[in-house]
Formats: structure tokens, sequence, C-alpha cells
């Protein structure tokens, strides 16, 4: 479940303008946990997920995610 615990220390510990994990393998679980911090996330303004193991179930969380979230700017999902 990789990027679970990053997504709940984002939601209570850190504020973070530009979240930049590019190949940590991050797994659906993980990508949709971001999805649900970045709903409500007042300070990421970058996003870039490259290269991790996020698949269609894991990426399927975040269009809404967007759609909740005006602060940010720039995603980068490359694979």
């Amino acid at each position: 479940m990789q990027g679970v615990a990053l997504a709940d220390a984002l939601g209570v510990k850190y504020k973070v303008s530009l979240l930049y994990m590019r190949n940590n393998i991050i797994s659906d679980a993980g990508g949709a946990a971001l999805a649900e911090t970045l709903e409500v996330s007042d300070t990421v303004q970058e996003l870039s997920l490259n290269y991790n193991k996020i698949g269609d179930a894991g990426y399927a969380a975040l269009p809404e995610a967007l759609k909740m979230n005006t602060w940010i700017t720039a995603v980068d999902l490359y694979h």
C-alpha cells in the first residue's frame, strides 16, 4: 500500500506546494489515498506521479480530486 502513509501525513502534518513523487512504487491504493487527500489540500499546487505502479483503479479517483481542488495548477502523470 505504497503512498497511503504519505497521504495520511500530508492530510495532517505537512504543508507542501510541490508534491514530486516520481518513481516511488506508489500502488493503486496509494494513488486513491492521495486523491482523497488532494480533495481537501489547500497547499499542493503541483503534482507529479510519474513512473509509479498506479493503474487505472488508482488513477480513477484523481479527476474528482482535481475538480474539488482549485489550488493545483500543474499535474504530471506520465508513465
